[in-house]
This record gives structure tokens, sequence and C-alpha cells, in this order.
């Protein structure tokens, strides 16, 4: 009887085994089949050869209706849907042609009957270009543009699609309305009215028409209609612009507070004079009770040296309010000298862009495409502020989320997240660290008290505390 529980135990741990291992391999068989690493006979007869590249944020994939992250040197197939999150953006690269997606923008993608690499945007932006060994179709609904060599960019919104040419020529078919050929330096609009679409408005292409992403994207060509010293100068021209007006934001906003913070010291003042008088007028009412009792026992004084008495007392109220001015134009003046005078600040996690795989998943939407969360700003401070009273203040003004813990052992703050990317969400070493003139410091944050002309710069590190930091 032993010797059969045995052998009843061994065959059943043995049927056990056997059926964990075929739900392993079924597992790794379905996900495989998702992610293409097995042929199958069923896959159409056109093949595409895409590739994902240079992929960041957060970049999803929809395959065989199941969805997940787009992965560097990933083989892209018809039918995905692929959708870039915000602040994400991807190259697709086919054998002789590349496409660069927009953040927030999402795409179909298919082939088109004369063997075109097809790819259908439903929201955002794209910029394609082709150097002839394969044709590229980009599509809207029923809205479609052939290029067979060239640079174009396109971009869909509710109420419009826009599509502009940079180099060759597009032929583009607008449903049922034939077909318009776009030259290089042409734009092409179609407008959207109650779900249908209009007759395309060809026009000429204008540089201060283009977006930012087309900008950035036609700066690594130089056979386009517009020159990159050209695209160069309209993205400094931009840049500036945005980071004037940032800049006149804050300063707006420190002038606000420095006026409200004059205005509020008046206001105190005003009040402590009115006291300080309403108690002058007491003790003279009281005084003349005083005199009035004193003047019932003795001889009146003559009217005329009650009249010069009265004369006096005259200039006495002027002085005080002469001093209340001169005291408020001391605290104007004390507010203005107060000014330590300005520097700049910029805030940078580029190192996450090379370590995009080791950030935690839910924090991968929060990395801008460039690395760069606020611009090198110039802004102002007053004497004896430092480097954290900066951060905060431009963080709080330019509306970036910040958070501080205090350290009692260190008695200093410590910066924990910017941007809602916070310490160790790149690994045990990752974190903020900052730069003060393009060298570390040896205070804290909190500590070092700053001097007119002076840099900071925030960076996320991931490795070496610091050390691949720029």
């Amino acid at each position: 009887n032993g010797m059969k529980k045995k052998w009843i135990r061994y065959l059943h741990n043995g049927v056990m085994g056997l059926l964990i291992a075929a739900g392993i391999a079924g597992g790794v068989f379905f996900v495989g089949r998702v992610r293409g690493w097995f042929p199958s006979q069923e896959e159409p007869a056109v093949t595409l050869s895409l590739m994902a590249k240079e992929l960041t944020g957060t970049v999803l994939i929809q395959r065989d209706g199941i969805s997940y992250q787009l992965k560097e040197d990933d083989s892209l197939k018809m039918g995905d849907q692929v959708t870039i999150k915000e602040h994400g953006t991807a190259v697709l690269c086919g054998s002789d042609s590349k496409v660069y997606c927009g953040e927030g923008s999402a795409l179909l993608v298919g082939a088109g009957t004369e063997g075109a690499l097809q790819l259908t945007l439903t929201q955002g932006e794209l910029f394609g270009h082709c150097n002839g060994g394969e044709s590229l179709r980009l599509m809207v609904g029923n809205q479609s543009a052939l290029l067979k060599k060239g640079t174009a960019a396109l971009v869909v919104t509710e109420k419009q699609l826009t599509l502009d040419v940079f180099s060759g020529s597009v032929t583009f078919t607008s449903g049922d309305l034939g077909a318009v050929a776009a030259a290089s330096g042409n734009r092409l609009q179609v407008r959207c009215a109650d779900g249908r679409w209009e007759i395309p408005m060809l026009q000429t292409l204008a540089l201060c028409d283009l977006s930012d992403f087309a900008l950035g994207c036609g700066e690594g060509y130089d056979d386009l209609c517009v020159t990159g010293v050209q695209i160069q100068k309209e993205i400094q021209r931009r840049e500036e612009k945005v980071q004037a007006a940032l800049e006149a934001k804050l300063k707006a906003k420190d002038d606000g507070e420095a006026v409200k913070q004059v205005k509020e010291a008046g206001a105190v003042k005003k009040a402590e004079s009115s006291e300080a008088a309403a108690e002058t007028e007491t003790s003279s009412e009281n005084e003349e009770t005083n005199d009035e009792t004193e003047c019932a026992q003795k001889e009146k004084k003559p009217k005329a040296e009650e009249k010069t008495e009265l004369v006096k007392k005259k200039p006495e109220k002027q002085s005080d309010a002469e001093s209340e001015k001169e005291q408020s134009d001391e605290k104007q003046e004390e507010t203005t000298t107060e000014s330590g005078g300005s520097c700049t600040i910029r805030i940078e996690c580029t190192t996450l862009l090379d370590n995009i795989d080791d950030l935690k998943e839910s924090k991968r939407s929060y990395v801008p495409s460039n690395g760069v969360i606020l611009k090198k700003t110039k802004v102002s401070f007053t004497e004896g502020e430092t480097v954290y009273d900066v951060l905060t203040r431009t963080c709080e003004k330019a509306g970036i989320q910040l958070e501080v813990s205090y350290s009692g052992g260190y008695g200093s703050y410590y910066v924990e997240g910017i941007g809602n990317l916070y310490e160790f969400d790149c690994g045990r070493q990752s974190g903020w660290v900052y730069t003060l003139n393009g060298a570390s410091s040896n205070y804290g944050c909190s500590s070092y008290v700053l001097k007119d002309g002076e840099h900071i710069e925030w960076s996320y590190t991931c490795k070496g505390l610091g050390s691949d930091a720029t």
C-alpha cells in the first residue's frame, strides 16, 4: 500500500509539472505571436520593413487587441496601432523612408496597393522623408497624400488637416474630389465641417506657420525649400519669445509682490500714524481741559496769544504728514535696494532619455521629448535669498510641480521631486542634483546665498550620484 501511494504521488507530481510547463509554453507562444517572434501562415502576403527607433517618453502599441510598451528596435506589422503619449516621440524607419511621430499622435500601420508604406493618422503630427526607394502614403480618413521622393509633414485636428511639402512633390487625393499635386514650398489645407471634408486649398508655405515639431525635424535635412540657417533662426526666435514671455511673467509677479509689500507696509504705517494721532488728539483734549480749569482760577490770556498758539500747532500736524511720507519713501527705497540682482536657472532630465527602460513606466509620460523641463530663464532675487528660494518661487510661478522635505540633521531642505519625477524613480542612485556656474556645490540648496549673475542648473541623475548629469 505504501509503495502504491508513493507511485501515485510521483504520477500526480509529474502530471502537475507537465501542466505547468504546458501553461508556460502556451503563454510564451501567445506573447511571441503577439509581438511577432514566430512566423504565421495567416499573416498577409504584404510584409513591412518598419522598425521603431529613437523612442522617448511613453509609446504604446496595440496588436491583436493587446496593448503594451513599444521598445527600441521593435518591428511593426500591418494592423498595429501606435499611440505617442504626452512628452513622447518616436521615429519609424522603413527600408528607404523615415517618419517622425510627434507627441500625442495616434496612427495605424498598413500598406498601400502599390506597395507603399501607409500610415493613417487619427490625431497629432507626422514628418516623413523618402529617398525614393519606397513610397510613403500618409492618410487621414479618405484623404490621402502619396510621397514618392521628398519630405512632407502632416497635421490633423478636429477641424482640418494640413499638409506641408518641403521637398519633392506630393499627390493628394481628397476622397471623390480628385487629385491635387502639391509641389515643394506649398501648403495644402482641407477643412472638416459636420464630419465631411471640404475642397482642398493650396497656398504658399510660410516659415512662420510651421509647427515647432516640423521645424525641429527639418533641422536634419539640407534639401528642403527652407534652409537650415532659416530654420535655426526661426527656432531661436520662438525660443527667445517664449523665454521673454516667461521672464516677463516672473518679473511681473515679483514686481506685483514688491508693490503689494510696499502697500501693506504703508497701510500698517498709516494705521500706526492714525493711532498715534488719535492718542495725540486725546492728550491735547486732556491738556485743554486742564488748561480750562487753570484758566478758571487765573486770568485768561489775551486772544492774540491764543491765536499765536493755534498757528504754532498747525505746522506740527503738517510735519507728521511729511514724516509719514518720508518714511513711506524710505520703505519704498529699501524695497527697491533690497534686490540682490538676477540669476539664471535651468531644469533638465536628459539622462532619463538614455535610461528610459530603467525609469518606472508610470513616470515615462512626464519626461519631455528633449529632456528640458525649464529652459534657461533669468529671474531676480533679493539679498540673502538662496538657490532653494529661487527654485521654489520659479517652479510655483512657472507651474512646475515641486516637492521638498526638510532635513533636520543637516538643517536644510532636500528636493525630492520636480515635474513629478522623484528620487529612486530610475534606480537606487537616481534623484535631483544642482550645479552652480557649471560646478557642483558643497552647500545644500537652502544654504548657498546667491550672488548676482550666477547660473543654477538642476539635473536628474540616474547613475553615479550626479556624475552623469550635465
